[in-house]
């Protein structure tokens, strides 16, 4: 349930106040960060240099050098045309898109394990399949 009574005093605020004043509490809520919400940047580590073989197939369901191989083939199509946003690079997608088709898992559970959204994992899985053309 959402909380409203912050809302309630920044509008009885903001209705109260000259616009010299309105400057000054806009300047004050970033500050607070209560204007807009700061961006988090995730760490994505490459499980090729975490894990060992026996974890990589119990995670992926592919040894390494099965890993490294569908990344030889499916990266050219996965491959971000852009790298402004901090996107989702080629290997990362090929790992979510693995770990989501080896547990038979919902994108919730992928996308807490990688750091990215329900509805990033939705469009890799896509992507990956070859649905998104």
């Amino acid at each position: 349930m959402i909380d409203f009574a912050p809302f309630y005093f920044l509008f009885f605020v903001y209705n109260s106040l000259s616009c010299f004043e309105l400057e000054d509490f806009f300047f004050l809520m970033m500050a607070q960060g209560l204007y807009w919400r700061e961006r988090i940047f995730r760490d994505r580590t490459n499980p090729l240099d975490t894990y060992h073989d026996k974890k990589m197939h119990k995670y992926y369901r592919f040894t390494r050098r099965g890993v490294m191989h569908v990344i030889d083939l499916l990266e050219p199509q996965l491959r971000p045309a852009t790298s402004r946003s901090h996107s989702i690079d080629a290997t990362t997608q090929i790992f979510v898109a693995l770990r989501f088709y080896a547990t038979g898992c919902f994108y919730t559970t992928t996308s807490e394990h990688y750091g990215v959204s329900e509805a990033s994992v939705c469009r890799i899985d896509h992507r990956v399949i070859g649905h998104d053309h």
